[in-house]
């Protein structure tokens, strides 16, 4: 059984992707965006070519029988997506087993991280201005994550601008951009989720021009000062495990709890 800080953040986590899937839904069905309960989990199918297809936070507290793994599979089918689950070290032993039987193997890890909200503040360059967006710069926001995550093609735009008209429409999530003070132009983006005490700080990326000027160092201290205000008591944020957003966050003082990783069937 999961202990409760692990079994917190990983159930926020699922809650919001569900809610994030039924706003993608309601905008563009033609994705076929779906969520559902799995014994103790949910299952998040957002569709092919989008970013979240899997099984979280299962395993966690129930056991997980082969009759699961085989509504999964068939969800996951009919989706068009590899069936996924995420797994955690706290995840039931008899799930990763029962994964490994039937010919999961891991296809990705992150790093799961933390800030205690009472922690001291992260002090920005001030030339490094970072706001909410307001309701009619979606577009604006649209166009500097793509280019920061150097969407090219017309099918990797399309799929993130329907990711992110998803999250500007869901509950609790709030789209931030990082601006020059002197010009106003856009240096970078991210998100901020909170939702029950937890915020996470998810979507965070610099436009390849202004990497190395402190960009992401502002996203996260002016995210983490809107967390306080809203009476947060713990930040989370997710990396790819050895990367360079995980380096960074680490040295401004997040502390990795825990690697996930993602196993899929090939």
């Amino acid at each position: 059984m999961a202990d409760a800080g692990t079994a917190r953040l990983e159930r926020t986590a699922a809650r919001h992707l569900a809610a994030h899937a039924d706003s993608l839904h309601a905008i563009d069905a033609s994705w076929g965006s779906r969520s559902f309960e799995l014994a103790d989990g949910l299952v998040v199918l957002q569709g092919t070519g989008l970013y979240v297809n899997r099984a979280l936070a299962l395993g966690l507290v129930d056991a997980v029988g082969p009759a699961d793994v085989d509504e999964l599979e068939r969800a996951s089918a009919a989706a068009g997506v590899p069936a996924s689950v995420d797994v955690v070290p706290a995840t039931d032993a008899d799930l990763v087993s029962l994964l490994t039987a039937r010919g999961y193997a891991p296809s990705g890890e992150v790093s799961v991280m933390t800030w205690p909200i009472d922690a001291p503040t992260i002090e920005a360059d001030p030339a490094i201005e970072v706001h909410p967006i307001a309701p009619d710069e979606l577009p604006r926001w649209q166009d500097v994550s793509s280019a920061a995550w150097e969407h090219t093609t017309p099918a990797a735009r399309r799929a993130s601008d329907a990711y992110v008209a998803a999250a500007h429409a869901t509950d609790g999530e709030r789209l931030m951009l990082a601006l020059d003070a002197d010009t106003g132009r856009p240096l970078g983006c991210a998100s901020l989720i909170v939702r029950d005490g937890l915020a996470t700080l998810g979507g965070m990326s610099t436009l390849p021009a202004d990497r190395g000027r402190g960009v992401q160092r502002a996203l996260v201290a002016e995210r983490l000062r809107l967390a306080a205000v809203a009476k947060c008591d713990l930040a989370t944020v997710t990396a790819v495990l050895g990367g360079p957003s995980e380096r960074n966050l680490l040295r401004l003082g997040f502390q990795r709890q825990y690697v996930k990783a993602t196993w899929t069937r090939p």
